[in-house]
């Protein structure tokens, strides 16, 4: 894995007031989440979470998420960024999108992190992409995959987790229709 290949795209520390909403949207680009206080709503797709103190979420490319503030005031650490090498991709896409952390660490990481950002300076370029690192490989280490169910609980889980990850590509009516093991006008049915 080449973990050089991370873009950090934007990060922040951020405080949302009581009832402002970030609407549902998607994007081509991985975003974290860390709740450092304050209490809110959030959905993925079609599951809801009671967003606390402490919790860490990842949203994946091309999921659908949105968030609203519950209490006076919801504050976040947040970042958008890409990843290039695919094998390390991949790997981001398996993790569940709630990730427990440890909330000492992450909090001490990410305000590291977004001064870095923020502040800049001498070698900020290169602080920048060492922080963000270590906090992709705590993650990749905490674990947190996501097990794809059995084909009789949800028989098309396969082929949307492979659709997720290979959205860049240029993806096959016959790839999709083998990942499932069945035959392609079946599949397409």
């Amino acid at each position: 894995m080449n973990f050089s290949s991370i873009n950090l795209k934007w990060c922040a520390d951020l405080i949302h007031t009581d009832n402002s909403a970030v609407g549902k949207h998607n994007h081509t680009f991985f975003q974290t989440l860390y709740i450092k206080s304050g209490s809110g709503l959030l959905k993925i797709n079609d599951k809801s979470y009671d967003l606390k103190e402490g919790d860490f979420y990842i949203f994946k490319p091309l999921e659908n998420h949105e968030f609203y503030a519950i209490s006076d005031t919801l504050n976040t650490f947040e970042s958008k960024f890409d990843v290039l090498d695919n094998e390390l991709y991949n790997e981001i896409c398996d993790l569940n999108n709630y990730i427990p952390v440890n909330k000492n660490y992450f909090e001490r990481i990410f305000s590291d992190l977004v001064y870095e950002y923020t502040n800049g300076g001498e070698y900020s370029e290169y602080a920048i992409n060492s922080i963000f690192t270590e906090i992709i490989i705590h993650l990749l280490r905490l674990g947190g995959k996501s097990e794809i169910k059995s084909v009789g609980e949800n028989r098309f889980l396969k082929v949307i987790s492979y659709i997720k990850k290979h959205y860049r590509e240029d993806l096959k009516l016959e790839t999709l229709a083998e990942i499932m093991h069945m035959e392609k006008s079946y599949f397409l049915r």
